[in-house]
């Protein structure tokens, strides 16, 4: 009887343990899934981010040849409502919000992106819409802006 019994407690004491350890190696391989998604995510949104940005800078608007971020700098110095950009009788005004919004909506989704262009102290133009609790990340490019001087674009990703 007594041999039955330990018998009966080493085979006990061998599944519990082969239970421990399926148990730590299935923890491990959920930790490693939740991190693997979490950097491929952080990825996404870096290039959407860098995409976006490269668009801002090389895209040009079809009716003046003019890439988007003079069209912003160009509002910014031109008038106090800073909306639109007025380029004479042939052109007509542009507004900025119909020029830019589409853009990052595009790459960065709706709600999810928050641009500054700043171009003085003063003078500056926000697009988007983020609150200040959802920013992970943020980018920064510096910008010519007439005459000689350096201005700062910052965009805020979440």
């Amino acid at each position: 009887m007594k041999g039955i019994m330990e018998e009966m407690l080493g085979f006990l004491i061998i599944v519990f343990a082969a239970l421990l350890i399926g148990f730590f190696f299935y923890g491990q391989s959920s930790l490693k899934g939740g991190e693997v998604s979490g950097s491929i995510r952080e990825k996404s949104i870096d290039e959407a981010s860098n995409m976006a940005l490269s668009s801002l800078f090389n895209n040009k608007l079809e009716i003046i040849e003019k890439p988007y971020i003079e069209v912003i700098i160009d509002s910014i110095l031109q008038s106090d409502n800073k909306t639109f950009v007025y380029y004479g009788t042939g052109i007509g005004t542009i507004k900025n919000k119909e020029v830019v919004d589409p853009l990052f909506d595009y790459y960065l989704g709706k709600n999810h992106w928050k641009l500054y262009v700043i171009v003085e102290k003063n003078k500056s133009l926000e697009f988007g819409n983020l609150t200040k609790r959802k920013r992970l990340f943020s980018y920064e490019r510096k910008i010519p802006v007439p005459p000689d001087q350096l201005g700062k674009v910052v965009l805020y990703v979440g």
